[in-house]
């Protein structure tokens, strides 16, 4: 049976000491394997080591070493070696165990486990201060960041700890599928609420795990198992984060996949799947830049307000509305983006990331990379003009006057 409980954080440590201990357990109740099942040359020549047919020592003796006799034990064919063996860390494993099934059962922790875990917000707390001359933005509109970082860590911006809250929720709730945390969300009522879909689903006796996916739903990010709705990314969600909408939907998506010992999608599939973008044979080549962060709020040539939580992106002849998957050629990782802006202005550059492409790049540290590109297209969309042509009614002519 899956449980929905709440684990306060001073619970943390017991449970992942209950989990320790119960996998110990099935371990010591398993058995050797078949070759290991004899005891080494010697071992019962150790009368320390022998089996005893008295009862389990108290807790007082299990660090006490047994006075050396010179009688010796035989180990019975059917008894496991391993468990006969009264040495203090096996005792010890064997007592943890024993103590922490009570507290298991008291605390009703059932395997497999969705939980939801109430902990302190990161993003709440203060930062140090970058230095001064940490980074250097250009004046230029479309001209990029140009970043100065030493030791730059690569990341997962689709990772649980990459997805969280406003700073303004000092708390958030952990939704958390066999110790795995799916989401953090920044109140209790929505992280019961997705807890329990997961439940739900996981009661489901023909769910596969493969179905999970991310998809659009009339505007809105969604979270599928084929056609169940785990989960949608609505206006008030929206709201408590600064991440892209549709990278939340899949960042939940690939961690529950995860957690249920599935490969996760990587972010340029997931989002191919969601807006159904298929590869054409159109290629080009350059560096990329990324958008001062000043620009934010600006009308690009679109007419769109700039927006660098948005996958959009500026190049000089591109149409509009051009879907493009960029690859970072010094990491391989690839988004996709939506051409909405002209630029950069700068002869060295050729693109012009978004805030949030470039941290799914992992080219913030370095500001300007090279990259590699291809357009991806909708087929449906390709056909629907045509259609509404075909059935478009003719114009009529304007009556002639003499």
């Amino acid at each position: 049976m899956i449980s929905v409980v709440a684990i306060p954080s001073d619970y943390s440590s017991i449970y992942s000491l209950v989990a320790f201990s119960n996998s110990s357990s099935a371990l010591l109740s398993s058995g050797l394997p078949q070759d290991l099942e004899t005891p080494p040359v010697g071992l019962s020549d150790r009368a320390d080591l022998s089996v005893s047919n008295s009862k389990a020592p108290s807790s007082s003796e299990i660090f006490t070493s047994e006075t050396p006799t010179s009688e010796t034990h035989q180990t019975p064919a059917d008894q496991n070696p391993l468990t006969s063996i009264s040495s203090p860390s096996l005792q010890f494993v064997k007592a943890i165990s024993s103590w922490s099934s009570g507290i298991s059962e008291s605390l009703n922790f059932d395997a497999p486990l969705v939980a939801v875990a109430e902990s302190q917000n990161p993003r709440s707390l203060p930062s140090p201060l970058e230095a001064n001359d940490a980074k250097s933005l250009s004046s230029v509109k479309g001209g990029g960041i140009s970043l100065k970082h030493s030791g730059h860590e690569q990341r997962d911006c689709l990772a649980a700890e990459e997805m969280l809250p406003k700073p303004a929720f000092n708390q958030m709730f952990q939704v958390q599928v066999k110790g795995q945390t799916i989401a953090n969300l920044p109140t209790q009522a929505q992280a019961n609420a997705l807890a329990q879909s997961v439940e739900q689903l996981l009661k489901n006796p023909e769910f596969n795990p493969e179905t999970l996916q991310a998809t659009i739903d009339n505007l809105i990010p969604t979270g599928k198992a084929g056609e169940i709705i785990l989960f949608q990314i609505d206006s008030e969600l929206v709201s408590q984060f600064d991440r892209n909408p549709e990278l939340l939907a899949i960042s939940w998506i690939n961690n529950l996949r995860s957690a249920l010992e599935v490969l996760p999608m990587p972010i340029a599939d997931a989002q191919s799947q969601m807006h159904i973008l298929t590869t054409t044979q159109k290629q080009l080549k350059g560096n990329a830049s990324w958008y001062d962060p000043s620009f934010a709020g600006s009308p690009t040539a679109t007419g769109e307000t700039f927006d660098p939580v948005k996958l959009t992106a500026a190049h000089p002849t591109l149409p509009f509305d051009t879907y493009l998957k960029v690859t970072n050629q010094e990491t391989h990782d690839s988004v996709i983006v939506r051409i909405n802006d002209r630029g950069p202005y700068l002869k060295d550059r050729s693109l012009d990331l978004s805030g949030e492409a470039a941290r799914c790049l992992n080219s913030e540290a370095s500001g300007v990379v090279p990259y590699e590109a291809v357009v991806m297209e909708n087929p449906q969309v390709l056909i629907q003009p045509k259609e509404a042509q075909s059935i478009q009614p003719p114009i009529a002519e304007a009556p002639r006057t003499n």
